[in-house]
């Protein structure tokens, strides 16, 4: 807990194991069971998260020999179509993107009718649950996470791989603090496959994406504004009850400069925040 530098039980922040903890069987309910091997490669742990975005499990890779992350998507967004294609073609291109504070990328696959990615297993938790826990970090520790995930997603930019949906829960950290940014494109396949419909994190949108037009860098940059704002105050940059609520602030009003929320904030971050989420 020290190192990292949060005054929080090491029991919660802990070293990364030599091997990762394999949870009990007796509190799986996933879909695929522990020890099933799938297409002959990955051999299933157990399951260690799910969500919106699909099931998500721990697994040993038989080939690579180590363990990894197996996602499967949803039933409704892995459906044969155009969006998958371009989902697949998004993941060749992710799978080049090799970066310290990127989670990699290694395969896309399908068993059982049912798609899935294979990449790296980050023994952690991520961002939003860590906020969520002790509120802000402190000003030290907030820029020192602030330039691994700047430094992440310029590696992806410089590959032409968008994020999307860029928020607290898609960005890990390891037992030591380090950063890993994760799901790349899955908000685009989420849109592409259902008809178009607005997918993601109205909270964290840039003005174009909230009302359903094509994201650029600029989106993602404008996304990592709003990251920051909460990473260094403790608050959300915009809040509301509906979605319309939301998409008319995300359009129209900007959120109280973080210096009139702490006591004090360096300059040059509020000024780099401010500038990022500038209409």
């Amino acid at each position: 807990a020290r190192r990292f530098g949060l005054g929080v039980p090491a029991a919660i922040v802990r070293a990364m194991p030599s091997e990762p903890s394999k949870p009990s069987s007796s509190s799986f309910e996933g879909d695929f069971a522990p020890g099933q091997i799938l297409i002959g490669r990955y051999r299933i742990i157990a399951l260690v998260g799910e969500g919106g975005m699909g099931q998500v499990y721990l697994a040993d890779d038989l080939v690579l020999g180590q363990p990894v992350a197996v996602k499967f998507l949803p039933q409704h967004l892995a459906q044969r179509g155009e969006g998958l294609e371009r989902f697949r073609d998004e993941v060749r291109h992710a799978r080049e993107v090799s970066h310290p504070n990127v989670a990699r990328v290694h395969d896309i696959g399908e068993v059982d009718g049912r798609t899935f990615l294979s990449m790296e297993y980050v023994d952690g938790e991520d961002l939003g649950q860590l906020l969520r826990r002790i509120g802000r970090l402190p000003a030290e520790k907030a820029l020192e996470i602030s330039k691994q995930i700047c430094e992440g997603l310029h590696a992806a930019h410089e590959r032409g791989v968008l994020h999307r949906d860029l928020k607290p829960a898609n960005v890990m950290l390891d037992g030591i603090g380090r950063v890993r940014l994760t799901d790349f494109g899955l908000a685009q396949l989420a849109r592409d496959t259902d008809e178009g419909r607005l997918m993601g994190t109205p909270s964290y949108m840039s003005p174009e994406q909230i009302t359903g037009n094509d994201c650029s860098v600029r989106s993602d940059l404008y996304s990592l504004g709003l990251l920051l704002y909460e990473l260094f105050t403790g608050w959300r940059a915009f809040t509301g009850n509906s979605l319309d609520e939301l998409r008319v602030k995300q359009q129209h009003e900007d959120p109280e400069p973080p210096s009139t929320i702490l006591e004090f904030i360096d300059p040059v971050v509020e000024r780099i925040i401010l500038r990022c989420i500038r209409k």
